[in-house]
């Protein structure tokens, strides 16, 4: 069985490189959209990690405790640095834009904010998305509300006690909600 000295000896990390070669060979699927040479120093960084918190007293070979620790620091990495599907514009935004009330640029000394750019049909729009705000149900009225005053996804599921994931299809529902209303008012 290989081990790794209790106190992690880092100076030995190129000794269990071939970990790191193992898990990206195995997977050849992860190199999709990423060059080998960045999965791999992302790799070694998993394999870092695993050498700095393995623990032979728990009786199993590195190998077995370092490739998922390999593993799911390459997944992590490319799941944080997957494409965004929008315009360049709207890439360069979305780290920034947390509400509609984000300031885009000045306009003769006036704040132009990103609810100011959305097209405005008529006075009734707001009235509109009032009317149908109060339609929803409880649970949906507050996950609009608030997403509307900033929150991300991760927050809103947190104050409300749900997965991410749940309140991503909540908002779905919501927008297939709205634009069946939309319809049905004209």
């Amino acid at each position: 069985m290989e081990a790794v000295a209790h106190k992690p000896d880092e100076s030995r990390i190129e000794e269990h490189f071939h970990l790191v070669h193992f898990v990206l060979n195995k997977h050849k699927h992860l190199q999709s959209r990423f060059e080998y040479e960045d999965l791999f120093q992302v790799g070694c960084i998993g394999l870092l990690d695993a050498i700095r918190r393995f623990d032979p007293s728990l009786g199993l070979a590195f190998s077995t405790y370092a490739v998922p620790c390999i593993l799911g620091k390459i997944n992590n990495y490319r799941r944080d640095n997957r494409p965004f599907k929008g315009s360049q514009a709207t890439k360069k935004l979305s780290p920034k834009v947390l509400s509609l009330d984000y300031v885009m640029l000045q306009d003769e000394g006036r704040p132009v904010t990103l609810k100011d750019t959305i097209p405005v049909e008529d006075d009734t729009s707001q009235f509109d998305l009032q009317m149908f705000v109060e339609s929803l149900d409880n649970r949906e009225k507050q996950i609009v509300n608030l997403r509307l005053n900033g929150m991300n996804q991760q927050s809103v599921s947190r104050q409300i006690g749900v997965t991410q994931v749940q309140i991503s299809r909540m908002l779905k529902r919501i927008s297939a909600k709205y634009q069946s209303y939309l319809k049905e008012d004209t």
